[in-house]
């Protein structure tokens, strides 16, 4: 059967973050699209019970928002960072399929409340997503890059 990638949403990619190799079962979700602790990176997955569409439309307008809001602070990094008290246990899994269940205990999870708790229903996804405010306690804007993120970038930049 079908088989889904172990290191979601990086899938076969090799992340670290400061060193360290990125594990998904480590992490948690942050608005649907980001993931804790991994700066500058959002993914999107659409609803499986509406048009798919909907979702990435509404993720694609959020990543705006949140790239506007960096020109306009002159920031170079954002990353959802979980609070002091922590998200307690996931939320229970509402899908039954195997393909699912067969990795969801190498995925990232998500959390009870607020901006970690999973996106299902456009119309409050949509509120989140594109018109509440993009600053919150939870998601962090910076305009200093670590050293590390300045040497990845001068290697980077010197292999193009």
């Amino acid at each position: 059967g079908l088989n889904l990638h172990a290191n979601a949403p990086m899938a076969d990619m090799q992340v670290s973050v400061d060193g360290k190799p990125y594990v998904a079962s480590e992490h948690r979700i942050f608005r649907d699209c980001m993931i804790s602790d991994v700066p500058n990176f959002m993914f999107c997955i659409g609803y499986f019970n509406i048009s798919w569409t909907m979702k990435v439309d509404i993720v694609g307008k959020h990543l705006c928002r949140i790239l506007n809001h960096m020109k306009q602070t002159a920031s170079s990094m954002v990353c959802p960072r979980l609070p002091a008290e922590g998200l307690g246990e996931p939320p229970a899994l509402e899908v039954s399929s195997g393909y699912w269940l067969r990795t969801w205990h190498l995925r990232p999870k998500h959390g009870k409340t607020g901006p970690w708790q999973p996106l299902v229903t456009y119309e409050a996804d949509r509120h989140t997503l594109v018109e509440a405010p993009i600053t919150d306690e939870c998601l962090h804007f910076t305009s200093e890059l670590a050293s590390s993120d300045l040497t990845a970038s001068a290697e980077l930049r010197s292999r193009l």
